[in-house]
């Protein structure tokens, strides 16, 4: 489960983790800036792993960097289609 902790409607929103309990307090951003009339989108994970998450972190990490790409080619998508419209 996450839970926002920071919101600027079409630049940025930052979640922290409140489940499960070994990744509690992890963050994850997304920053959206116009540069030169381009968009520049940033994502951005600050993982804080504990238990037995610990052992697994390199996959963890792995893992996350993976998803976050898939994350950042769907806002890509959804970005290119609306400006389409």
């Amino acid at each position: 489960m996450f839970r926002t902790i920071e919101y600027e409607p079409g630049q940025k929103v930052t979640w922290v983790v409140t489940s499960p309990r070994a990744m509690e307090g992890s963050k994850h951003g997304i920053i959206l800036e116009d540069i030169g009339g381009k968009a520049k989108l940033t994502i951005t994970w600050d993982l804080k792993l504990g238990g037995l998450y610990r052992l697994v972190g390199p996959y963890v990490a792995r893992s996350t960097r993976k998803s976050a790409g898939a994350e950042a080619n769907n806002i890509k998508r959804i970005l290119e289609s609306e400006a389409r419209s």
